[in-house]
């Protein structure tokens, strides 16, 4: 039995987690917001990204262009995309952690890491 393909909401937020990271590392804004706007259609998207994908002629989805179209299929498939992947291993990973946390932006998530040097959730509780 397989597991079940990731929803569109688990799409988006992977998208969205890696526009923060890409934001927290200092890259431009246009990158950032490519992966934000990306990440808000793919959600509210009435179709799941799975048959979208399923017919890569049909995929037309406003801005999403053809390498957001490859993060979607490599997410679908693998459960993550390669860009995501880089910045999983640049970030410490309690910093990936503290960055899905509602309410932590990028520019308070880089002052906690880069400043204060917090770089787990265990930390982040304790300060």
């Amino acid at each position: 039995v397989q597991p079940a393909p990731p929803s569109n909401r688990e799409i988006a937020q992977k998208l969205a987690l890696a526009g923060r990271l890409l934001e927290l590392k200092g890259e431009n804004s246009f990158k950032v917001r490519a992966y934000e706007k990306a990440a808000e259609q793919v959600e509210f998207f009435p179709e799941p990204m799975e048959r979208v994908v399923a017919q890569p002629k049909a995929f037309k989805i406003e801005g999403i262009g053809e390498a957001m179209q490859a993060a979607i299929a490599s997410i679908l498939a693998t459960g993550s995309f390669p860009v995501l992947d880089k910045l999983a291993e640049e970030v410490p990973p309690g910093v990936v952690e503290m960055a899905r946390l509602p309410g932590i932006g990028p520019k308070k998530l880089e002052q906690l890491w880069r400043q204060m040097g917090i770089v787990s959730l265990p930390a982040l509780r304790q300060a």
